[in-house]
């Protein structure tokens, strides 16, 4: 199976031959000095999208547009000397909103809004205590409202969900529900209303079994309906570890899709990584599992049938949702690419932009964007898989006024690489069965084999900007954003 044939250099991504489905291609980005990337990207229209990130070399922000043909940077202010812009949303051309953070010791969280025509620095989105946001994502259905989520390091053993909303003038800070005293994290977010949003994430619990040493990070997903944060019963995998949705994307109240990974245990302790894919129908939420030969890191659909994954791992590093199952697009003959795509906009079914950044042969990171389609057709690769559970009654409810409170517990690793096996871990969890997973392990081994080798080298700079448990501790260097 062949990969994305583009070839990088240091501040350029050259043009590569289209891609065999849905039309995807690399389009070129502006030659830059340094190492850039982009975190980020939304698109009011095909001919009109942007694109946020950073210079890593010298810790400004970036920003780019797309005018249906071309990028061209715009300048951005960079608000105490060094920050990052790590999410963007454009419901129309004449408005975007940014969130990011500074580097600068004390570090805060940051807001940009873009008129048209230029960026203005706005009141920071989030006034929580404790370390800027990681991992950050911000959805506007229009000028005057937006979504923004993200967790805070309150300690080096304590992190704890934030969510603001914005009214068009400034941003409220609300009161996400905690189901854990020591790890709640909201990763993504989509909203369809001020009174519909849908966040995704994840909490850790000590491991149940006694002879087993960290924590077992299950799945989170809630909503807000206009006043107040309700936390869903969600599925998580059999025999798992960890179950992380970190993209969501809807289209209705009673349409969403999301995406996450799963770490799964066999008889033997070894663990496997799969893509869980969320469905939701307005009363319920269903899963299946597929092997991971994209490591996923968002999602973007035309509606719940036709959907782009976007990540690292084989191909254009994309992958087609059908509404039962993804396809991996047959993609140009090239040398196997060091790359990572971080976010991914569609707003048709025929036009998607996916960007992150690109890994030069000699060294430096230069930004990557990459258009196609949502339709997939007969020739790419479908990925098996098995489904899983299905549940939705709410559960909780919280008001937006108050913090929970937070105690200490062992911290736990987020695992690296993809469609392979991590090492062996004792003991299992408490979570049922969905159905045999050894075939899917020999799809994922087979799929993705020694060719995810060389595709997966650039996982090193995902894995060091989005490091979700790996606090920084005084005299420690400024730490990369994440995406």
């Amino acid at each position: 199976m062949a990969l994305l044939g583009a070839v990088a250099t240091v501040g350029a991504v050259a043009v590569a031959p289209t891609f065999a489905d849905a039309g995807w291609s690399v389009v070129a980005t502006p030659a830059l000095s340094g190492q850039n990337v982009f975190n980020s990207v939304s698109c009011a229209s095909p001919s009109f999208c942007m694109a946020v990130g950073e210079n890593e070399s010298s810790l400004q922000t970036l920003a780019e547009t797309w005018n249906g043909s071309a990028w061209s940077v715009v300048a951005t202010p960079t608000p105490s000397g060094a920050a990052a812009l790590t999410s963007v949303s454009c419901p129309s051309v004449t408005f975007c909103m940014v969130i990011g953070r500074t580097y600068q010791k004390p570090k805060a969280p940051i807001t940009e809004t873009w008129d048209g025509s230029q960026w203005t620095v706005g009141a920071p989105w989030s006034t929580i205590s404790g370390s800027p946001p990681s991992n950050q994502h911000v959805d506007c259905t229009s000028p005057t409202f937006c979504m923004a989520v993200g967790f805070a390091t309150l300690s080096p053993v304590i992190e704890n969900d934030v969510a603001s909303s914005w009214d068009g003038t400034g941003w409220t800070t609300l009161t996400p529900p905690e189901l854990s005293t020591h790890y709640n994290q909201l990763l993504g977010v989509s909203c369809t209303s001020p009174s519909f949003c849908m966040a995704v994430g994840d909490y850790s619990t000590p491991n149940p079994n006694p002879a087993a040493t960290g924590t077992v990070d299950d799945s989170v997903i809630m909503t807000w309906d206009g006043t107040a944060w309700s936390v869903l019963s969600s599925p998580n995998a059999a025999q798992s570890t960890q179950n992380v949705p970190g993209a969501v994307w809807c289209g209705t109240p009673a349409s969403c899709v999301a995406v996450g990974h799963a770490k799964v245990l066999d008889v033997t302790g070894e663990s496997t990584l799969y893509t869980e894919t969320y469905t939701w129908d307005g009363s319920t939420w269903s899963f299946v599992l597929t092997p991971e030969v994209v490591t996923p890191a968002a999602i973007s659909c035309a509606d719940a049938s036709t959907c782009v994954l976007a990540g690292s791992g084989l191909g254009a590093g994309v992958l087609l949702w059908d509404g039962a199952s993804w396809v991996l697009p047959t993609v140009a003959t090239g040398p196997p690419q060091q790359a990572q795509l971080n976010s991914v906009s569609c707003p048709t079914a025929s036009f998607c932009m996916a960007v992150g950044g690109v890994q030069a042969p000699v060294g430096g990171i230069a930004p990557l964007a990459e258009t196609g389609g949502t339709a997939s057709d007969t020739s790419g690769t479908v990925l098996p898989s098995v489904a899983g559970g299905a549940s939705g009654a709410t559960t909780t409810t919280t008001t937006t006024t108050t913090d929970a409170p937070a105690s200490t517990v062992a911290t736990t690793t987020t695992p690296a690489g993809a469609g392979r096996k991590a090492a062996p871990k004792t003991g299992a969890t408490r979570h049922q069965a969905p159905g045999s997973t050894s075939a899917l392990e020999g799809v994922a081994l087979g799929a993705g084999g020694a060719v995810l080798l060389g595709g997966l080298v650039f996982l090193g700079l995902q894995l060091r900007r989005n490091s979700r448990r790996s606090p920084v501790t005084a005299g420690d260097g400024p730490p990369e954003p994440t995406a």
